[in-house]
């Protein structure tokens, strides 16, 4: 009996770490060990068509990968609590620290990429280096973006 290469026959993903849907555009990479082949569906359970991951596959019955970014998502991960909605579903903002002429804070608008428990991931102009109020309820007198 002649054996061929193996062949893919289903294939799923079992956990999403993180939901960034709201990044269009960005591409997948399915990794298995030190192999890699680009992955163009969308992650979901089941895959559409398995035999995609035949580049990565090494004759064994089952084998465990992950789907990553192609390009990084450029942002910012930040707790919930710091993200303020502008008063419309798809506007929001994070407070930053300004140190003149007085301390204080200044809304900043965002996009809300998706994000995690916990964690949120956002876009916009901060500088890496600036403080975050991640409690703006709590702290701000009106805690509105503007």
């Amino acid at each position: 009996m002649a054996r061929g290469l193996p062949t893919v026959v289903s294939a799923a993903i079992d956990q999403e770490r993180s939901d960034l849907s709201g990044v269009q555009g960005a591409g997948w990479d399915l990794v298995v060990g030190d192999d890699s082949t680009p992955y163009s569906g969308i992650p979901s359970a089941p895959v559409e068509d398995p035999a995609v991951f035949h580049p990565v596959v090494s004759g064994e019955s089952s084998t465990t990968g992950i789907l990553q970014r192609s390009d990084p998502v450029p942002g910012f991960d930040i707790a919930p609590s710091a993200i303020v909605e502008a008063g419309d579903p798809e506007r929001y903002c994070v407070f930053t620290a300004t140190a003149s002429p007085a301390p204080s804070w200044k809304a900043i608008s965002v996009e809300v990429l998706g994000g995690e428990i916990g964690v949120s991931r956002i876009r916009g102009k901060i500088d890496r280096n600036v403080s975050v109020l991640l409690n703006p309820r709590d702290v701000l007198k009106d805690p509105s973006c503007g």
